[in-house]
């Protein structure tokens, strides 16, 4: 009986540790997916100063990686786009 009592409080540690080991590993990613969501809704609005922490060398750094390459493109293409309607502007004036 003794040792059924020992093996049951064993398992039930081994459970708490390992529900606590998921909930931080869950929280870690949730964070980094919640800030690249926040970036991407700046980037939306316009504002292509934002941008994200480097990420890990997974498919979250990955997914930063991505959404960076993304935004020097729009933010390039915004900038070439305003610089044509100017000059647009300009010969349709004079």
């Amino acid at each position: 009986m003794r040792g059924a009592e020992s093996r049951l409080w064993s398992l039930l540690l081994l459970l708490a540790i390992v529900t606590l080991a998921s909930y931080l590993l869950s929280s870690r990613v949730s964070s980094q997916i919640l800030a690249v969501k926040k970036t991407v809704d700046a980037v939306t609005d316009g504002d292509f100063t934002r941008s994200l922490p480097t990420a890990s060398d997974d498919e979250i750094g990955s997914l930063v990686f991505s959404v960076e390459r993304m935004t020097a493109a729009l933010q390039s293409n915004t900038v070439t786009r305003h610089y044509l309607e100017a000059l647009l502007n300009a010969l349709e004036e004079g």
